[in-house]
């Protein structure tokens, strides 16, 4: 097939994405299908060229501002890249955002509106699985453990921050972990170990968002992480790992430049693979024991089943005494987290494929259902 492997955006989580297009797209030329990489810059400007699929050329900010430039087209021929002289068919969109917009259901329901058959999440579970106060309240309706927390909007917090900042004291305790509700790789995240330190983290993270988490922190919690993908015929579930955090929780720098330049303290068990969300320092298989295993496995389905998940999702859990919490659910998670069925007899290419082939499928499907209503215009 034609894939335009759509990425990059205007989020705070922009250059995650494009590593990720870029670790992705490799997969699929080895499945044999056709790549056309669509960047999408911080300005919004969508640009397809082969020079996008080599991630040394985004070091060169004048090269890729001469790329043309291209919008998307769909009607009975089906999908297209047109602008710039250029007139690119293509079978299927991959959207690869990480963060809003892109991954919240936005460029989801672009596609589905025209018409285009996707890979991944639809608009909805994006939604869900983008806003951290929805996923929970999803979740937890589904019997399904979470982290105590207080959420609020910015306009709550304006009208009246102190009582805001004591309800949350008041329910939680301290320490706190503050979250902008909406965003990914650890941006805007501040642990609270001080009362005092409540406010200048909340107006941190509301620089980032208007919508804020406020979750109990649970300080000695382990961190473990499993995959979920959909695939034609069944459910694909990844082996778990152990991140290895530097501080008090797993940053940005952890994810992506593992040990912060320094050399990981890792085990044996540990794999670093350069500036990827595949790069973070962690125990792959996590060292954990065979019945944690299980309820962790176990749960990740429950939990991409909750948000009617599609394509591939990585839970992220806390094992907080004895109970498997889910921290939350990414739906389009870095490098897809292809490198977490490594230990397992999953192929991540031949995966890539069976997520190809159920997303076409559901397409096809959806093509079915009827679609024509009562006739009030003498039709």
């Amino acid at each position: 097939m034609r894939i335009a492997v759509l990425f990059g955006g205007p989020s705070p989580e922009h250059d995650v994405s494009v590593l990720t297009a870029n670790e992705v797209m490799p997969h699929l030329r080895r499945l044999g299908h056709t790549v056309l990489p669509v960047y999408v810059t911080e300005q919004r400007a969508w640009l397809h060229d082969e020079t996008l699929a080599d991630v040394r050329a985004y070091g060169q900010p004048e090269r890729i501002a001469a790329l043309p430039r291209v919008r998307l087209e769909a009607g009975d021929g089906g999908p297209r890249l047109v602008g710039d002289g250029l007139d690119v068919p293509f079978d299927l969109a991959f959207p690869i955002f990480h963060g809003a917009p892109g991954e919240d259901g936005s460029v989801q329901g672009l596609l589905a509106f025209y018409g285009v058959p996707f890979v991944g999440p639809d608009h909805l579970c994006s939604v869900v699985g983008i806003d951290k106060v929805f996923q929970k309240k999803v979740l937890a309706g589904s019997g399904i453990p979470v982290i105590e927390s207080v959420d609020f909007g910015r306009d709550e917090w304006q009208a009246d921050p102190g009582g805001i900042a004591e309800r949350c004291r008041a329910r939680l305790g301290i320490p706190l972990i503050v979250k902008p509700a909406r965003l990914g790789s650890s941006i805007g995240i501040h642990v609270v170990r001080d009362a005092a330190a409540l406010v200048p983290a909340i107006e941190d993270a509301l620089s980032y968002d208007d919508k804020i988490l406020v979750e109990r922190f649970c300080a000695g919690a382990l961190e473990i992480n499993c995959a979920v993908a959909r695939g034609r015929a069944a459910l694909y579930v990844s082996e778990c790992e152990r991140p290895i955090a530097t501080g008090e929780f797993l940053s940005f720098t952890d994810k992506y430049m593992p040990g912060g330049g320094k050399a990981s303290k890792a085990s044996a068990g540990t794999k670093t693979a350069g500036m990827s969300s595949a790069a973070r320092s962690r125990v792959l298989p996590a060292d954990i024991d065979a019945d944690l295993t299980r309820r962790v496995k176990e749960t990740a389905v429950r939990a991409f089943r909750a948000i009617d998940g599609a394509g591939i999702a990585r839970v992220d859990f806390l094992i907080v005494d004895g109970r498997v919490c889910v921290n939350e659910i990414n739906t389009i998670p870095g490098s897809l987290g292809l490198y977490l069925w490594e230990p397992t007899a999953v192929s991540p290419t031949a995966l890539l494929q069976d997520v190809i082939d159920a997303a076409r499928a559901a397409f096809e499907h959806g093509r079915q259902l009827r679609h024509v209503g009562p006739r009030l215009l003498g039709r």
